[in-house]
């Protein structure tokens, strides 16, 4: 029996995706069409992906990929095509800035848990950032650097396991695209023999990577509000329970200054499988606060047989330096029978000044990530999902006194 020859198989593998054609581009419409609908990734303003790009491989550019993968060594033959050849459809996914990755990935994921999607393989993430690094591994991505400093998160997906017809999906900001397709003219698939070419790149990366930092804190600062005093922002709440929030300046018959905390709120839910959200902490008086003296609880509800698991997703004090745990509440309480408290660890000698601020987000899932028994939860709020709000259902305690919120009733 002959061997089939290179262009044999080379022809068998360009059949077969002929043959295939259709139903990979339909699949990857399927695909875009799901991000490009989706009513909270899309329904809010900014929206959180900002637009999406979808191709199916040209044949040319195709012959070209198998020649060099087979000159490399990979075994790409009829037999393999469909599991080597993974980007046949191709879909773009660009948002404005990092924080906002977080929600679509964990609508991937939730497409992957209804089992609407399957993985190939786990998330790939290129960065060569170590900040971008520590926000992606937080989210439990295992990271990469390219040669080229290539950014961007890929995911290989397919409407059931086994099946030939699959999709890329690329997630990345709007500054990565820029970087990315300036590579990609000069630079890929066959790298530019320039040697300047090639360090211009690098320092575009570089630029890309601050201007996307700087997206970031733009859209944070934006986030805080529109210049008021925040000192003025909201009623008043003496430590002994008196009032509305909790703060105040002194305690009454006393010139003793009590920390004033305002925690503010953004819902950043896509899917019934968690809670996700992020907290702005600041400290609106003129006693700092020791941050390993404050703890912070969020309220809410789920099935009591279920183990609770707590992502957190970003801490801008540093991902090493917070600590949540779930309790059960017993006896359970309006709308909450768990609490997430969080606290502060490797922080001893830090303190949170006037007008400090820290951010933390965080999502909270049973073990399994199937459909939570409650979407009703004292803290949330999902109807908060454009900007930061004051939110009193989070409750912020310095050494236990409650000195922000009103927690659940009984």
């Amino acid at each position: 029996m002959s061997v089939p020859s290179d262009q044999d198989l080379l022809a068998g593998c360009l059949r077969l995706y002929d043959r295939e054609r259709h139903a990979i581009d339909v699949f990857t419409g399927a695909v875009a069409n799901f991000f490009s609908t989706h009513p909270q990734l899309t329904g809010s303003q900014p929206p959180i992906v900002h637009s999406v790009k979808r191709r199916l491989k040209d044949p040319e550019h195709l012959r070209e990929k198998i020649e060099r993968k087979r000159a490399e060594g990979v075994d790409v033959s009829p037999e393999t095509f469909f599991k080597v050849i993974t980007d046949l459809g191709g879909v773009r996914v660009l948002h404005l800035h990092q924080q906002q990755f977080s929600q679509i990935h964990a609508a991937i994921l939730a497409q992957v848990e209804r089992k609407d999607w399957t993985l190939d393989e786990p998330p790939k993430a290129y960065t060569w950032d170590p900040e971008s690094a520590d926000f992606l591994k937080g989210l439990g991505l295992a990271t990469e650097v390219k040669a080229s400093f290539y950014t961007s998160v890929h995911y290989t997906v397919r409407g059931r396991s086994g099946s030939p017809v699959s999709c890329e999906i690329q997630v990345r900001t709007l500054f990565e695209e820029v970087w990315g397709e300036v590579d990609h003219s000069i630079n890929y698939p066959i790298p530019t023999s320039v040697s300047h070419c090639r360090e211009q790149l690098r320092v575009l990366a570089k630029v890309v990577g601050a201007g996307s930092r700087l997206v970031d804190s733009i859209f944070f600062s934006h986030s805080l509000g529109d210049g008021t005093p925040v000192g003025e922002i909201g009623p008043k709440r003496l430590s002994d329970g008196s009032g509305d929030h909790g703060n105040a300046q002194k305690s009454e018959g006393s010139s003793v200054e009590i920390p004033k905390i305002v925690i503010r709120y953004q819902s950043r839910n896509v899917s019934a499988q968690q809670i996700a959200f992020a907290l702005v902490i600041e400290n609106v008086g003129s006693v700092p606060v020791e941050l390993s003296d404050l703890k912070v609880r969020y309220w809410y509800s789920e099935s009591p047989e279920s183990r609770q698991v707590v992502n957190c997703d970003y801490c801008s004090l540093g991902a090493a330096n917070i600590a949540v745990q779930v309790e059960r509440v017993e006896p359970a309480r309006q709308k909450a029978n768990c609490v997430a408290i969080v606290t502060f660890r490797g922080t001893s000698e830090r303190a949170l000044g006037n007008g400090e601020t820290f951010e933390v987000q965080l999502r909270l899932h049973n073990s399994m990530f199937t459909v939570m028994a409650s979407q009703d939860h004292y803290s949330s709020d999902r109807s908060k999902n454009d900007k930061f709000y004051e939110w009193d259902k989070v409750t912020a305690y310095v050494k236990d006194a409650l000195l922000w919120g009103v927690e659940p009733s009984v």
